[in-house]
């Protein structure tokens, strides 16, 4: 067992902020808000860091739209979301028991691996030739977000 790197009151306010974060997105639709940041990378210069997508894709995941999701971006749906769901549950686990178990992505062999999945796919998903701009971020309408 791992020493866990937050008392188990702050972590539970961090779960109970994330999960009011995530509900926030879920019932806001992520375009056309004025208070939604933009990225800086894609609004200096035009190209998708490999987030760009994210908070979209998670709305339209939130509402059962794996398709849409997917083409926000696929990293995030395959890679991102799955990470972030086991972190969160291993801190729920620290709350409700005190014992912390950290989930295993630590090495440098796995941070490699991280490494070249991210930077591969933002290089990828910014070459403007099919299939790879099919990986770029879709632009919605916004009457799709009212449906």
């Amino acid at each position: 067992m791992i020493r866990a790197p937050f008392t188990r009151p702050l972590t539970a306010a961090l779960l109970v902020g994330l999960a009011a974060i995530a509900v926030f997105v879920i019932l806001v639709p992520p375009q056309g808000q004025a208070y939604w940041p933009k990225c800086i990378l894609n609004a200096t210069t035009g190209l998708h860091c490999p987030g760009c997508g994210a908070t979209r894709s998670f709305h339209l995941l939130s509402h059962g739209d794996l398709v849409g999701a997917v083409s926000q971006n696929a990293l995030f749906v395959f890679v991102g979301l799955p990470l972030m769901a086991w972190f969160y549950f291993a801190g729920a686990r620290f709350v409700a028991t005190g014992k912390y178990v950290s989930p295993q992505i630590t090495g440098k062999r796995t941070s490699a691996i991280l490494a070249v999945i991210v930077i591969s796919f933002m290089a990828l998903r910014n070459v403007p030739v099919e299939p790879f701009s099919s990986l770029a971020p879709r632009e919605l309408a916004a009457h799709a977000q009212r449906e």
